[in-house]
């Protein structure tokens, strides 16, 4: 009888150590918290004319999960005297790294040129830093191609 009861006990044991709840669980990732306001300088380059010029430049992030609003760069220095005020911000998504990978927007209207560009953009959110690349294509408009050609602005802006 005693065997019986410590067999008993003994399995009683083991069915409260089993089962899927005793499995290690991975913690689940969380989108990093990128609101805030940023500055830093950017590098514009024109493709056609090699040459570049750098400016400061600020912008406010907005969040909401992992959607990311980037408000209109207002920028300084140079680049007012060479038409150039502010770079259109944009709606984005990001990875639980910060990451906005590579995302297009076609048909951008640009006004200096009366014509229309393909952007593509890429870079992230890494510590407290904004660091992006944004290439425009000429889409449409003889003057753009002519004149501004394709061009580059690259940066990094910190909060």
């Amino acid at each position: 009888m005693r065997s019986v009861l410590i067999l008993v006990a003994a399995l009683g044991l083991c069915a409260a150590c089993g089962g899927n709840d005793s499995s290690p669980m991975a913690p689940t990732p969380t989108t990093p918290n990128v609101v805030g306001n940023y500055s830093g300088n950017i590098t514009i380059t024109y493709q056609l004319i090699g040459r570049s010029i750098s400016c400061p430049a600020s912008t406010t992030v907005t969040q909401s999960g992992s959607n990311v609003t980037l408000s209109p760069m207002q920028v300084g220095g140079v680049c007012p005297s060479a038409g150039l005020t502010s770079i259109p911000g944009g709606d984005f998504t990001i990875t639980n790294t910060g990451s906005m990978g590579s995302q297009s927007v076609n048909n951008i209207f640009i006004p200096a040129c009366n014509g229309y560009y393909n952007a593509t953009a890429s870079g992230g959110f890494f510590a407290n830093t904004l660091q992006f690349t944004f290439l425009y294509t000429v889409a449409s408009g003889q003057t753009c191609l002519s004149q501004l050609g394709n061009f580059t602005f690259a940066g990094t802006l910190s909060r």
